[in-house]
């Protein structure tokens, strides 16, 4: 009969049987509380110091520029804010080009720190919908240099982007400014990242360990796992008792492993 009732739980564990309730989760939680706790603030200073000391700062700087739509200012047939917007479209994508983006390392002498195809992934030109205007935003690891590119590249395609499509000259009517205040990284946001991934790890460790430990402690186990219904306990012998009554409240097992509840 123990022989039947040990394959029958042997068969529970293999057949997956054995889930963790919401009691179960709850009680794993309040075990390792403690440990959930210092993982986290390990896992925050970690995420906090690497932030702080190795990644660098990003700031950014935005010259705008305004589309003419014809050389001779004079009207035209189409909507002139129509052809403005397709001029602007055309902009953007020759303000980009290699030619435009090579002047500006020449005109900053940045020849030793960026080619044309490294310095476009550090500027971004946007057309706002259903306007002639251009913001070209520059951003690196330094603000002047933020300012300078950005306001580089404004003069260097009214200059010549108007003579290559026989257009009136674009305006830059704002330069970009040395902004102080730096958009990345977030260092609040990756220590709070890192809090949480801390924590989830020692969870997960957590559960893992309860998981991985299939042997039967309590009643309720017996009760689910073995169907089999508890009639009594053996108490512990008077001595004993008196030398394990903070670990256990009764004795027929001999202790409570780690994620078990031992009520």
């Amino acid at each position: 009969m123990a022989q039947d009732n040990e394959l029958k739980v042997q068969n529970a564990v293999q057949d997956g049987e054995m889930l963790i309730t919401v009691q179960d989760v709850m009680y794993i939680l309040r075990s390792n509380i403690i440990a959930i706790i210092v993982m986290g603030i390990i896992g925050g200073v970690i995420f906090g110091t690497y932030t702080k000391l190795c990644i660098k700062p990003q700031y950014r700087s935005t010259a705008r520029m305004y589309v003419i739509s014809s050389s001779d200012n004079s009207l035209i047939q189409l909507s002139e804010l129509e052809l403005g917007s397709r001029l602007a479209a055309d902009y953007v994508e020759m303000m980009m080009s290699r030619p435009m983006l090579e002047e500006v390392i020449a005109e900053l002498s940045l020849e030793n720190v960026y080619t044309a195809s490294t310095l476009s992934g550090h500027i971004t030109i946007d057309n706002p919908q259903d306007t002639r205007i251009l913001n070209v935003v520059a951003q690196c690891d330094s603000p002047e240099l933020a300012a300078d590119i950005a306001n580089t590249l404004a003069e260097v395609s009214a200059k010549n982007l108007s003579d290559i499509m026989e257009t009136a000259q674009p305006k830059v009517f704002q330069r970009a400014i040395v902004d102080p205040r730096k958009i990345s990284p977030n260092n609040s946001k990756n220590t709070l990242i890192g809090v949480v991934l801390g924590a989830a790890l020692a969870i997960g460790l957590a559960v893992l360990l309860y998981i991985l430990d299939d042997t039967l402690k309590t009643e309720e186990d017996i009760e689910r796992y073995a169907d089999l219904a508890n009639f009594a306990t053996i108490s512990d012998a008077p001595d004993s008792k008196r030398k394990s009554n903070k670990k256990r409240k009764s004795g027929y097992y001999a202790y409570a492993p780690y994620g078990k509840s031992n009520q």
